[in-house]
């Protein structure tokens, strides 16, 4: 994730879009509104999920 950050500096300079940032991760239940500048999607192999008090998903897929 750290090499992300640092590359985001010269995409923002660029007419060239910036990869998605993808991680595979057992729980997505960790994941928070403030994550989301740090990784774009996510791929989980735990399907245990917890409710937000506003609301919030992180954007995310189950993969078994």
């Amino acid at each position: 994730m750290r090499l992300m950050e640092d590359l985001k500096q010269f995409y923002d300079k660029s007419p060239l879009n910036m990869p998605k940032r993808h991680i595979y991760t057992r729980f997505v239940r960790d994941f928070k509104e403030f994550t989301l500048p740090k990784i774009d999607y996510c791929h989980y192999t735990v399907p245990l999920t917890t409710a937000n008090n506003n609301g919030f998903v992180f954007p995310s897929e189950y993969v078994g």
